[in-house]
């Protein structure tokens, strides 16, 4: 069966770490795609891109190119000028793709790779069943129901010196950390709707896939999954406090999230929509047997990150998923 070309496996390539691609290796490891880094401008990718489709994976077609945002407020497209306010990020994003299809270059896959400025659970939201346990912002804060119930007309006023807040058939209760102080969260929510409405409607025929961290609950998947994105999300440990290395465990995450059907109404998450994303660094062994159970759920691509930290190992056992494609 030929993979889609979200089902190729892509290796990130770290073009700071000063370490080059080998596409032999590559291609006998069962790679298939890589993904460039637009931080080095629109002429070094799309030198690269053209280098990399020139090149042959194990099936003897073309390795695709692919391109990879690092989130907007991150040290490295800071320093590359890239914007952080949702509509001038989305305007960045969709020019750069253009140019590079303007020099014929199409990109397979739009990587973006949004960790904590997406982050921020939903706000309140009127007459709106809630489940128990879910979470709300009101006011920047985090505030949790233990019980089903549904909001009233009126947004709760509610402030970081009050424990509850009545609202509807719900009770609100204030979320404090360890020491009693208020729980705090972004506005992630409504920048990942901003810029996901302005970058789809300039970029409309652009397979994408969106790059979260593991922990979902606090993020809006449906901003981009509901618009045509897939979900690669983070599956090598960047938020240790949850079981983040198990695939098949980050694909249940993803696909149980409560709050994109509660605020997307008539969507849900299909789970063969979503990719995750895994380490290199010699554990290929050690992810074997993980995929392998994965996989009985369906088939699914893998994003390896990132190529400098590629072992022999990796290339070895990386090699028997992409058959399965």
């Amino acid at each position: 069966m030929t993979p889609t070309v979200f089902q190729k496996i892509m290796v990130e390539y770290n073009h700071t770490a000063d370490v080059p691609l080998d596409y032999v290796q590559l291609s006998q490891g069962g790679y298939e795609s890589v993904a460039f880094r637009p931080e080095e401008g629109v002429d070094k990718v799309a030198a690269r891109a053209d280098f990399c489709r020139r090149q042959k994976t194990f099936r003897g077609t073309a390795f695709d190119s692919n391109l990879w945002f690092a989130d907007p407020g991150s040290s490295d497209s800071v320093a590359a000028g890239i914007p952080t306010d949702a509509h001038a990020w989305a305007d960045y994003v969709a020019d750069f793709v253009d140019r590079l299809r303007m020099k014929g270059q199409h990109i397979a896959v739009l990587v973006l790779n949004i960790e904590f400025t997406g982050k921020g659970y939903p706000p309140w939201r009127a007459n709106t069943a809630y489940k128990a346990w879910q979470i709300i912002n009101v006011g920047g804060y985090m505030w949790q129901t233990h019980a089903d119930g549904t909001s009233g007309k009126t947004a709760p006023v509610a402030t970081a010196s009050m424990n509850t807040v009545k609202d509807g058939t719900i009770t609100w209760q204030l979320m404090r950390d360890g020491n009693g102080n208020p729980r705090r969260t972004g506005d992630g929510w409504n920048w990942n709707e901003l810029a996901a409405a302005e970058l789809f409607a300039s970029l409309t025929d652009q397979p994408t896939m969106i790059q979260p961290m593991s922990n979902q609950a606090d993020y809006n998947l449906g901003a981009w999954m509901f618009r045509g994105a897939r979900c690669s999300p983070q599956c090598y440990g960047s938020e240790p406090y949850i079981n983040t290395t198990d695939p098949g465990a980050e694909i249940d995450i993803v696909a149980q999230n409560s709050y994109a059907p509660l605020y997307y109404p008539g969507h849900t998450i299909d789970r063969r929509r979503i990719h995750p994303c895994i380490g290199a660094f010699g554990q290929g062994s050690f992810y074997a047997p993980l995929i392998t159970k994965a996989r009985l759920k369906g088939p699914f691509g893998l994003c390896v990150f990132p190529n400098n930290n590629l072992a022999p190992s990796d290339y070895q056992v990386y090699r028997q998923f992409a058959l399965y494609a």
